[in-house]
This record gives structure tokens, C-alpha cells and sequence, in this order.
């Protein structure tokens, strides 16, 4: 039982999109072990705030052909990620210098 806990590997990843004019930067990170969901952060930097939202994604990978950041403008971004079985989460960002709203649609 030990040798299969000890040939588990853990991978880490991490992607980030930022808007045309930087004040808003938003990375996804995630760690996995074999076999399991990646453990994804999206954090969301913005005019000196932050805010983090922690989730399951069942993906092979975190990387640029499974995750689409779509930025509307400046202050509002789409987060498109496909996961393994062809279904999408679609995140909602909003930054302003008052708030910063991330949600899934």
C-alpha cells in the first residue's frame, strides 16, 4: 500500500492573462495528484485588490488550448475552461477601482 502513495505525482501549473492597460492581472493555478481534480486558485489582481475564488476542474492539463481568457475591455474578462468530458465553466470578471466580482455563469 505504501508504494502506490509514494509513485503518486503531484504536478503544479499556472496560467495568467492580464488587460491591455495592467491594471488587472488574473492567473489560475492549480495542483493535481494522479488521478484526481486539479485543485485551481483564480486569482484576480486588480488597482491594489485581490480576490480568489478555490475550485474542482476535471482536466488532463491547465493550459492555453483548455483555458480561453476573453477580455471584453479593460475591466471585464471571460474565463472559457473545458474540461475532460467537453463540458465548459464559464467565470465572469468585473475590476474596478471599487470592486472586483468573479462568478460563474
Amino acid at each position: 500500500m505504501s508504494l502506490l502513495f509514494s509513485c503518486q505525482m503531484k504536478e503544479t501549473t499556472e496560467l495568467s492573462s492580464g488587460s491591455s492597460d495592467g491594471n488587472c492581472t488574473i492567473t489560475i493555478s492549480g495542483t493535481k495528484n494522479f488521478g484526481d481534480p486539479w485543485q485551481t486558485t483564480i486569482t484576480i489582481n486588480a488597482f491594489k485588490q485581490k480576490q480568489q475564488v478555490v475550485t474542482e476542474i476535471y482536466a488532463d492539463g491547465l493550459t492555453d488550448k483548455n483555458i480561453k481568457f476573453n477580455w471584453i475591455d479593460n475591466n471585464h474578462c471571460i474565463i472559457t475552461i473545458s474540461q475532460q468530458d467537453d463540458t465548459k465553466r464559464t467565470f465572469v470578471v468585473e475590476a474596478t477601482e471599487q470592486k472586483i466580482i468573479l462568478r460563474e455563469q
